[in-house]
């Protein structure tokens, strides 16, 4: 049974080096991104058009509280996604491309974060006091929109020419 596991994970061991042991030609690594990063805003978009809708149901704080909670949540799940696809899209081979694929990373954590901590805020806001509550759901979502807009990357500054032209060109990045 030993012999069986290591053998396996000798296995996989050999596949993760063959498959990700090398950089990624940067055209491949952009549209690899573009296309992880797609469902991603598709899912944010469709969790706020419905928090929307059902925030202008909602009559108690109980009741926006259920729902800010499942926006917030389906969006930290969603970052999550889009994260670790970005990470399985390795790293671009251009000058940096570990730093620039990390900085990708890094942001998306960050943002899944940031929902996690508004979603963690909100959850903990006593409903006794509507206006209490919503003052503490208002501040949660300003610090939420501080929070994501500060983890974004700007791809017009990235560190390569290469990479900045081909998030330029690729039509999944549009």
């Amino acid at each position: 049974m030993r012999r069986a596991l290591a053998a396996v994970a000798a296995v996989v061991c050999v596949g993760s080096v063959a498959a990700c042991g090398g950089a990624v030609a940067p055209r491949t690594w952009v549209t690899s991104v573009c296309q992880s990063l797609a469902p991603w805003r598709d899912a944010i978009s469709k969790l706020n058009v419905t928090a929307q809708t059902q925030m202008a149901s909602a009559k108690t704080p109980q009741d926006t509280r259920t729902r800010v909670l499942a926006l917030l949540d389906g969006a930290q799940q969603a970052s999550e996604r889009a994260r670790a696809a970005v990470a399985a899209a390795g790293v671009p081979d251009v000058q940096g491309g570990a730093v620039i694929e990390q900085r990708f990373v890094d942001s998306l954590g960050a943002v899944r974060d940031a929902y996690a901590r508004a979603a963690t805020t909100v959850s903990a806001l006593p409903t006794g006091d509507a206006k209490t509550f919503y003052a503490g759901v208002a501040s949660a979502m300003s610090r939420l929109n501080a929070d994501y807009t500060k983890a974004g990357v700007d791809t017009a500054t990235l560190a390569s020419d290469e990479l900045q032209a081909d998030f330029a060109q690729v039509a999944a990045c549009r």
